[in-house]
C-alpha cells in the first residue's frame, strides 16, 4: 500500500509491532456525465447459501417456553407433587397475566388489578376483591407444563459457559456486551445497581449465586440500546429471598425457582418462582417477556472486507464484480467488470461515470453496490446499472495506497444495509463511516470517527459488530445500534492495513503493512468501555511468519486478508511495493475452529508465489483498496481465495485486472513444502495439481 508519493518502509519491518502513520496528497475525484444501460442478465439468488450461525459462541440462550406467557407465575406440578406457593397482589397493578400452579394461591386484594389473564391450575386458587380485567381460566396441564419449562430454563441457564464473572455486587456495576450471548456469573449477592448495556443482538443470562437484595435509588438496569426482553436473571440459590423497594427499577426476568420474591417499584419483564411472590403496595409489573433476539444469518461472503472486488453466490454459481480502479492517482479506467468464475462464462463490462474502487455483493437479493472514488454510489443487478446515488462524502481522506472520497463498500444482508468508507471534513480524523438502506436507497447522516478509517473495514453480521484496523496502529470497533454506532479504540501499534474475521469463533485478524505480522484477538472475550471513543480489551496475538519475511518490503508486508465464511480458512496477501514490481505471494491459513478462552493463533499456514498467469506474464495483484476475496463454493464445496491479476501492465502503471485466479485455500495448505517451513515447494506445480485456476476478465 505504498502511496504515489510514498513514505519510507520502517527499518524494523520484521519486529513483531511496528509503529506508523498516513499521509498523503490529495486526489481530485472524477465526475462524469451519467449514462443508460441496457439489461444485461438478470441477479442470481442464493438464498441457500445463506449459514444459520449461531450468535452465541457455542452456547445457546434459554427458552423459557410455556412459562413466557406471564407477568407473574407461580409454578407447580401435579405429577411430581411440586406445590406452588402463594402468591400476594397488595394494592399493585400488573400488566400482563398471572398465573399459579398446583397447591398454590393467588390473594388478589383490593385495590389491585391484574390487566390481563389469570391461569388456574384448578379453579378456585384466586381470591380476595382486586380486579381482572380479562378473564380466569382453569388450565391444569398448561400449568404443570410451566413448571416443567421453567424448571428447564434455569437448568439450561445454570449449565452456560459463563463469558464474565463477578463476586457480590456491592457498587454500582455496568457489564457491557459482546453483541452475542453473555452469560454472566455472580458468586454472590447482587446489591447494589447491575446494568447490563449492549446492542439489539446481545442477550444477558445472570446467574446469581446468592440472592438481589436492592434498596435506595439502585436498578437492574439497562444501557445503551439493550431492553428487559433481552435480559434474563437465573437465581440458583434456595431458601433466599429476593427483595426490591419502592424506589427501585428492575428490567429483565426474574427466575428464582427456589427463592421467595418480595416485589416493590417497577418491575419491566416477568417474575417467575415456586415459593411466595409478594407484590406490595403501589408497585407495578409490566410484562417484557424473555426473548433473546433471532439469531442472524451469514451470507456467503459475509465478513469480507471493503477490498477492491466481491463474488455473488448464486444457486447455479459464482459470478465476481471486478473494478477497472483503485485509489492509486494513476487510475483512470472507469467501469466494472462482471466474470462468471463458475462455471465460467463471457464476461461482461459494465460502464460507469466514475472511477470505481470496490463492490460488495449481497446473495440474498442478488444486488451489488459498487463505490467510486469521488462521492458516486452504483446499484447493479446482474450486468445492468440500476442507479446511480450520491453520499455524504465530504473530502477525500489518505491511506498509503492513494486518496478518496468513497472508499469502499460492505454489505450486512440480514438488514440489506451497506457501510460505506470515507473521507469527511469535519471528522477528526478526516474520515468516517455512513450506512446506505438497500430496502429504501436512503442514507444515514455520515458518522465523523475519532480515529482515522482502516483501509479496508468488516462488517460483523452475527455481533453486530464493525471492525477498522488503521495504519495508525489503533484497531477500531463500532457497535452498529439503533440511532447510533459507538467508536472504541484498542491501541496495538503497528501499521494495520485491512480487517479480517472469522465470524463463526468471533476471532478477528489485522495485517500489519511492511511486517510479517498477522494480528488475531478473539472478540467473544472482549471487554468494551465507553467513552469519546471508547476503548475494548482482548487477548491479542502479533504472531511472526518468518516465511513472509523475503516480502516485508517486495511486497509491503501483510496487506490484503479474507476468510471464507464458515470454513475458518482465509487468504493473506501482499500488495504492489516501491519501488514498483510487480506483487504475487500469498499464504493461505487456517484458523482455531473455537474460541472464548485462551489467545488465538494460527494453526497452520501456507506461505507460495502465485504462477504467471495464462499469459506468460508475473501474477500482478492490485492496488488499494486490496484486491481479494474468499467464499465456499457452492459448485465444490472448497474455501477459495479469489485475487486480480493486472498482467503486464501494474495497476499503479493504469493497468486494469486481466485474469481473477481462484486458489483452493485447503489445496494450498496440502501442497508439498521446503522441509522444516511453511513455504510451499516452489516446484509445485499450483496449475496442473488444481490449485490455482485462471478466469480471463475480458
Amino acid at each position: 500500500m505504498t502511496r504515489s508519493n510514498p513514505k519510507p518502509s520502517p527499518s524494523n519491518a520484521g519486529s513483531s509491532v511496528v509503529a506508523g502513520s498516513s499521509v498523503g496528497s490529495k486526489l481530485t475525484p472524477l465526475h462524469k456525465q451519467s449514462t443508460r444501460f441496457p439489461i444485461l442478465g438478470a441477479a442470481m439468488l442464493c438464498v441457500s447459501c445463506l449459514l444459520a450461525m449461531p450468535a452465541y459462541a457455542g452456547n445457546t440462550p434459554p427458552t423459557l417456553g410455556t412459562a413466557s406467557n406471564y407477568a407473574v407465575l407461580g409454578i407447580g406440578n401435579s405429577t411430581l407433587d411440586a406445590k406452588a406457593a402463594t402468591l400476594l397482589n397488595s394494592n399493585i397493578q400488573i400488566f400482563g397475566n398471572e398465573g399459579i400452579g398446583f397447591g398454590g394461591t393467588v390473594n388478589n386484594m383490593a385495590p389491585s388489578t391484574v390487566h390481563g389473564n389469570v391461569y388456574e391450575y384448578q379453579a378456585g386458587q384466586i381470591s380476595g376483591a382486586g380486579h381482572v380485567m380479562g378473564s380466569t381460566i382453569v388450565n391444569g396441564a398448561l400449568l404443570n407444563q410451566n413448571y416443567v419449562d421453567a424448571v428447564s430454563a434455569s437448568s439450561q441457564a445454570s449449565a452456560l459457559t459463563p463469558t464474565q464473572s463477578f463476586g457480590t455486587v456491592n457498587s454500582a456495576t455496568t457489564v457491557h456486551g459482546n453483541g452475542g450471548l453473555n452469560v454472566i456469573q455472580v458468586n454472590g449477592d447482587i446489591l447494589n445497581s447491575f446494568v447490563l448495556s449492549g446492542g439489539p443482538s446481545d442477550v444477558f443470562v445472570v446467574n446469581v449465586t446468592g440472592t438481589v437484595n436492592l434498596s435506595g435509588a439502585t436498578s437492574l438496569g439497562l444501557g445503551d440500546n439493550v431492553t428487559a426482553g433481552q435480559v434474563l436473571y437465573n437465581l440458583t440459590s434456595s431458601g433466599k429471598n429476593v427483595m426490591t423497594h419502592v424506589t427501585n427499577v428492575i428490567n429483565g426476568t426474574i427466575l428464582a425457582i427456589n427463592d421467595t420474591i418480595t416485589v416493590e417499584g417497577v418491575f419491566n419483564g416477568q417474575v417467575i418462582s415456586a415459593k411466595n411472590i409478594t407484590l406490595l403496595s403501589n408497585s407495578t409489573v409490566n410484562y417484557v417477556p424473555f426473548t433473546p433476539p433471532t439469531n442472524p444469518t451469514m451470507g456467503p461472503t459475509a465478513c469480507n472486507p471493503t477490498s477492491s472486488l466481491s463474488v455473488l453466490l448464486g444457486n447455479s454459481g459464482v459470478t465476481a464484480y471486478i473494478p477497472n480502479g483503485s485509489w492509486d492517482v494513476s487510475s483512470q479506467t472507469t467501469g466494472v467488470l462482471v466474470v462468471p468464475i463458475e462455471p465460467t462464462g463471457t464476461p461482461v463490462a459494465i460502464a460507469t461515470p466514475a472511477v470505481v474502487n470496490s463492490c460488495a455483493s449481497n446473495s440474498t437479493t442478488g444486488q451489488t453496490v459498487c463505490t467510486a472514488n469521488n462521492t458516486d454510489v452504483y446499484l447493479i443487478s446482474g450486468s445492468n446499472l440500476n442507479g446511480v446515488l450520491t453520499s455524504g462524502s465530504t473530502a477525500a481522506t489518505d491511506f498509503s495506497g492513494g486518496n478518496c472520497y468513497n472508499c469502499g463498500v460492505a454489505i450486512e444482508s440480514n438488514s440489506n444495509t451497506a457501510v460505506i468508507a470515507m473521507g469527511l471534513a469535519n471528522s477528526p480524523s478526516g474520515s468516517g463511516l455512513q450506512l446506505l438502506n438497500l430496502n429504501s436507497n436512503s442514507f444515514t447522516a455520515p458518522l465523523a470517527t475519532s480515529n482515522e478509517i482502516s483501509e479496508d473495514v468488516l462488517w460483523d453480521p452475527i455481533r453486530n459488530l464493525i471492525l477498522s484496523p488503521n495504519e495508525d496502529g489503533v484497531y477500531d470497533v463500532f457497535k452498529v445500534q439503533s440511532g447510533s454506532m459507538p467508536e472504541f479504540g484498542y491501541t496495538m501499534g503497528g501499521t494495520l492495513d485491512s480487517a479480517g474475521e472469522d465470524c463463526t469463533t468471533g476471532i478477528a485478524l489485522s495485517t500489519d503493512e511492511y511486517t510479517s505480522n498477522i494480528v488475531l484477538s478473539d472478540l467473544t472475550q472482549a471487554t468494551f468501555t465507553p467513552g469519546s471513543p471508547g476503548s475494548w480489551t482482548a487477548p491479542l496475538n502479533v504472531q511472526n511468519i518468518p516465511e513472509w519475511n523475503p516480502y516485508d518490503g517486495s511486497e509491503a508486508g501483510t496487506d490484503g486478508i479474507a476468510i471464507a465464511t464458515g470454513s475458518h480458512l482465509g487468504i493473506v496477501i501482499g500488495e504492489y511495493p516501491f519501488p514498483p514490481s510487480q506483487a504475487n505471494a500469498v499464504m493461505a491459513i487456517q484458523l482455531p475452529s473455537t474460541s472464548g478462552s485462551g489467545t488465538p493463533a494460527l494453526q497452520d499456514y501456507a506461505v507460495a508465489q502465485m504462477p504467471n498467469d495464462p499469459a506468460g506474464n508475473p501474477f500482478s495483484l492490485g492496488c488499494d483498496p486490496h484486491t481479494v476475496a474468499a467464499y465456499v463454493s457452492p459448485v465444490t464445496g472448497k474455501a477459495t481465495a479469489v485475487l486480480t491479476d493486472y498482467g503486464p501492465t501494474t495497476c499503479y502503471s493504469g493497468g486494469t485486472p486481466q485474469y481473477v485466479a481462484l486458489l483452493d485455500l485447503q489445496g494450498l495448505l496440502n501442497a508439498p513444502r521446503v522441509s522444516g517451513t511453511h513455504t510451499v515447494d516452489p516446484s509445485y506445480d499450483l496449475v496442473g495439481n488444481n490449485v490455482v485456476k485462471f478466469v480471463a476478465t475480458h
